[in-house]
C-alpha cells in the first residue's frame, strides 16, 4: 500500500494551487489591462508630439508673418512718400487734361439742374477713371 497523504493535506494543497492559479490569471489579467494602458499612453503622447510639432510650426509661420507685417509697415512709411508723389503728379496731369478739355464737366454741380449735376457727376467719374 502506498503511503497517501492525509485528506486535509489534500484540500489545502488543492486550496493552494486554486488561489495559486486565481492569483496567476489575475496578474495575467493585470498585466494585459496594464499592456493595453501603456499602449493606449503612447498613443496619445505620440499624438501629444506631433500635435506640439503642429503648433511649433504654426507658432514660427505666425512669428514670419508678424515680422512681414511689421517690415510691411516699415514700407508703408517709406512708400506713402512714394505715394504723395504720385498723386501729386496725377492731380497735375488731371489739371493739365482739364487746361486742354475746358469743358463743363468740371462746373460745380451746385450751379445747375439736377439731370445736368448727375450728367456732370457721370463725366467727372469717367475723367478720374
Amino acid at each position: 500500500m502506498k503511503p497517501r497523504l492525509p485528506k486535509h493535506c489534500t484540500a489545502a494543497i488543492v486550496i493552494c494551487g486554486a488561489l495559486a492559479g486565481f492569483t496567476a490569471y489575475s496578474w495575467y489579467g493585470f498585466a494585459e489591462a496594464l499592456a493595453g494602458k501603456n499602449a493606449e499612453l503612447a498613443a496619445l503622447a505620440a499624438e501629444r508630439d506631433e500635435l506640439l510639432e503642429i503648433m511649433v510650426a504654426q507658432d514660427g509661420l505666425i512669428q514670419s508673418q508678424t515680422a512681414a507685417l511689421q517690415s510691411a509697415k516699415l514700407d508703408n512709411a517709406g512708400s506713402r512718400a512714394e505715394l504723395r508723389a504720385q498723386a501729386q503728379k496725377l492731380a497735375q496731369m488731371r489739371a493739365e487734361l482739364a487746361a486742354k478739355h475746358p469743358a463743363a464737366s468740371f462746373r460745380p454741380p451746385e450751379k445747375v439742374g439736377r439731370e445736368t449735376a448727375n450728367n456732370l457727376r457721370r463725366i467727372n467719374r469717367l475723367w478720374q477713371k
